[in-house]
């Protein structure tokens, strides 16, 4: 039969309740990366000649690097809204693992309460 709480590990509504709640706690940090700024770099490398035998000197060798930096300064409104959103989103996944904890406890309890009736000789009705 096992032990209560590898039932409720084996639930498949508390597990779900537990990845959403984990996913949206992931959604958070997602929204709090946006406040600040993106850095950017990227670079080639390329070899160009005219002829086979100079396509391997130092000649023919070509480099370039890029960088760039973005801020979303003018969004920061928005940004702070997105994070107070998660937030409460968050709130609502944590009410709704806890109701699915809760419920879960009460269906082991009924049923182990169901089996040591039965078991002593009892009857359910």
């Amino acid at each position: 039969m096992g032990i209560p709480a590898d039932l409720l590990r084996r639930r498949p509504d508390l597990r779900k309740a537990e990845r959403e709640l984990a996913a949206q706690t992931a959604r958070i940090g997602v929204a709090e990366a946006e406040r600040y700024p993106k850095i950017s770099l990227s670079g080639n490398i390329g070899l160009s000649a005219l002829g086979l035998g100079d396509l391997f000197s130092t000649d023919s060798l070509s480099t370039g690097v890029s960088s760039g930096i973005s801020w979303p300064v003018y969004n920061a409104g928005k940004i702070m809204k997105n994070i107070e959103i998660q937030w409460a989103t968050q709130e609502q996944k944590l009410i709704a693992y806890k109701a699915s904890l809760l419920t879960a406890l009460e269906d082991v309890e009924n049923a182990l309460t169901s089996y040591s009736m039965i078991r002593s000789g009892g009857s359910l009705f």
